[in-house]
C-alpha cells in the first residue's frame, strides 16, 4: 500500500493502542478469567508487506527486569485496534511499522498479567529507568541495542507523540497496562510507555 491508505492504518493504531495494549489481561486481573485469547485476524489488505528475515526482530532482552523474551508479529485488529501476543510470556512487535533499529518509532507491547492475575512479561516495566539497556535480537547479525531515554504512564486515550511513526532516527517504544481496572470499559485506565533510543 501506498499514499494515505498506510497513513490512516499508523494514525487508527495510534489512536486506539490503548485498547489493545491496556486490554491485554484485564479479564484475568478483574474477574479471574483469561487473557486475550490471541491474534485476531485483520482483513488481508490490513496486513503488514513480507519483510527479509534479517528485518525481522526475535527477542527482546532487558536485563535490568530480567526480560528475556520471544518476538511475536502483529498487526491491526479488525476494529483497528493493535494486537497483542498470544502467550503472555512474549512481546508483539507491531510488524506494520518500522523495524527496530531502522528509521523511525518501533512499537513492542506486552501483557501486564496472565490468568488469574499473575506476573506476564511486562509485569516489571514501570521499574525501568533512564539509562537502562534494551536489546533486542534480530534474525541475522547482532542485536539492535537501545537506552532508555523516558518512561512514564499516560491516560489510556492519550497517544504519546511520535508514536508509530516510521520516519525520522530510530527508537523503540515498548507499552503495557497500567493504572486501574475499567470494568465498564474492560480497559486499564492508563498504559505505561518505555521509549529508548539507539545505544
Amino acid at each position: 500500500m501506498t499514499g494515505a491508505g498506510p497513513a490512516r492504518l499508523l494514525w487508527a493504531a495510534a489512536a486506539l493502542l490503548a485498547a489493545a495494549a491496556c486490554s491485554v489481561s484485564s479479564p484475568a486481573t478483574a474477574a479471574g478469567g483469561q487473557p486475550d485469547p490471541g491474534i485476531s485476524l485483520a482483513p488481508t489488505n490490513y496486513q503488514a508487506s513480507p519483510r527479509p528475515d534479517a528485518a525481522r526482530p526475535q527477542r527482546v532482552r532487558i536485563p535490568a527486569i530480567g526480560v528475556d523474551a520471544a518476538v511475536e508479529p502483529v498487526g491491526l485488529r479488525p476494529d483497528f485496534t493493535m494486537d497483542v501476543p498470544r502467550l503472555v510470556g512474549d512481546v508483539g512487535w507491531y510488524s506494520l511499522g518500522s523495524v527496530p533499529g531502522q528509521t523511525g518509532d518501533a512499537v513492542i507491547d506486552g501483557h501486564l498479567d496472565g490468568p488469574g492475575g499473575g506476573p506476564a512479561v511486562f509485569w516489571r516495566l514501570d521499574q525501568l529507568r533512564v539509562g537502562d539497556r534494551i536489546e533486542v535480537g534480530m534474525t541475522a547479525g547482532g542485536p539492535a541495542a537501545f537506552k532508555v531515554t523516558s518512561e512514564r504512564a499516560v491516560p489510556v486515550d492519550q497517544a504519546p507523540s511520535g508514536l508509530f511513526e516510521t520516519h525520522g532516527e530510530a527508537r523503540l517504544t515498548l507499552v503495557t497496562c497500567a493504572g486501574s481496572w475499567d470494568a465498564g470499559r474492560h480497559i486499564y485506565t492508563e498504559r505505561f510507555i518505555v521509549e529508548a533510543s539507539p545505544a
